[in-house]
């Protein structure tokens, strides 16, 4: 498992967390988390190899939500998250 340290924050228009892969040539799964306890805000998402639309890993999130990415893959992927470009 990875975890990007990087925090993101939800806002009134952002409730729901997305993410895009722009590489990932192997199915993996992934998770927001919260900053402060690590506690999940969601179980796993499945996306699939060569995804590269956007997913919901999670819905209906508390505003100024501050969460943090748990990844399962076998290597590290570049990905955007709610507009946020990752590497």
């Amino acid at each position: 498992m990875l975890r990007i340290d990087k925090q993101h924050r939800t806002t009134s228009s952002y409730s729901s967390i997305h993410i895009q892969f722009d590489r990932n040539p192997y199915d993996l799964s992934v998770k927001p988390v919260r900053c402060s306890t690590l506690n999940d805000i969601s179980g796993y998402k499945q996306i699939n190899a060569n995804n590269h639309s956007w997913t919901v890993i999670a819905s209906n999130v508390l505003d100024g939500t501050c969460y943090q990415l748990n990844i399962n893959a076998p290597t590290p992927n570049s990905f955007r998250v709610t507009g946020d470009l990752h590497s």
